[in-house]
């Protein structure tokens, strides 16, 4: 699989997330094993503050299987 990092695209007047880039990270993820519950991954943040996604895909075409929030106070 695939864990991305994409910068949410934020509408200025509501604030909320309208979107996503396209990933400023992209890391590859390899198990075999027994199904997994939990999963824990590090990785540099980003360079820029923000919001962001990080989801776990198939490749990286695909839609996120999983995903969490990411916020990038001070890079």
């Amino acid at each position: 699989g695939v864990i991305t990092v994409e910068r949410a695209a934020i509408d200025a007047t509501s604030g909320t997330a309208t979107g996503f880039d396209a990933p400023v990270q992209t890391h590859t993820v390899r198990y075999r094993g027994i199904a997994l519950a939990t999963m824990a991954v590090e990785f540099t943040a980003p360079a820029m503050r923000g919001v962001y996604r990080v989801a776990l895909r198939d490749n990286a075409a695909a839609a996120p299987a999983s995903f969490d929030e990411l916020i990038v106070q001070q890079p």
